[in-house]
């Protein structure tokens, strides 16, 4: 079995995949992927890729639940779209409401089992990216955006909730 952090970037993914008008959102995302390192080509836009920034872990519940562990997993998203030449912030804040609905609507990160695999998702903030233009005069907008997913795992056991 799956790790719980890796089950629950799992379902972040496909999350983030539902980003599309026909679904409620401003924004129709073509493109999520983790951990990305090559360049993207603007086909592939709006896009959002996922990095895995960091994690804290602390020893909770004293001598009552020796054992059990709190997991701070930070995440962030970098999130792109092209520039439709209207008001710039207007563009970026209608992605921002987009990416924040979708990551705090199933903030618990409940799988298809029912099963709750973080105790909570907390948005942490964004910074917006300079404009980007191509060689081609295509102008491109960013965002990171920064959470943290909470989750609570058995020593020693990753696969297993506490």
């Amino acid at each position: 079995m799956s790790s719980i952090r890796e089950r629950i970037m799992q379902l972040v993914k496909a999350k983030l995949e539902t980003i599309t008008t026909g679904n409620g959102y401003n924004n129709t995302i073509n493109t999520v992927e983790r951990t990305r390192t090559t360049p993207v080509n603007k086909s592939e836009m709006p896009c959002i890729f996922i990095y895995e920034d960091g994690e804290n872990v602390s020893a909770i519940g004293g001598t009552v639940n020796l054992g059990l562990y709190e997991n701070q997993l930070s995440l962030i998203l970098e999130c792109w779209i092209k520039d439709d030449s209207t008001e710039k912030g207007t563009q970026l804040n209608a992605l921002l409401e987009d990416v924040i609905k979708a990551m705090q609507e199933n903030y618990s990160w409940t799988d298809g089992g029912g099963t709750s695999l973080a105790v909570d998702t907390q948005y942490q903030g964004n910074q917006t990216l300079l404009e980007f233009a191509s060689a081609k005069g295509n102008g491109f907008l960013a965002l990171l955006v920064n959470f943290n997913i909470i989750y609570r795992t058995k020593f020693g056991d990753l696969t297993s909730l506490a």
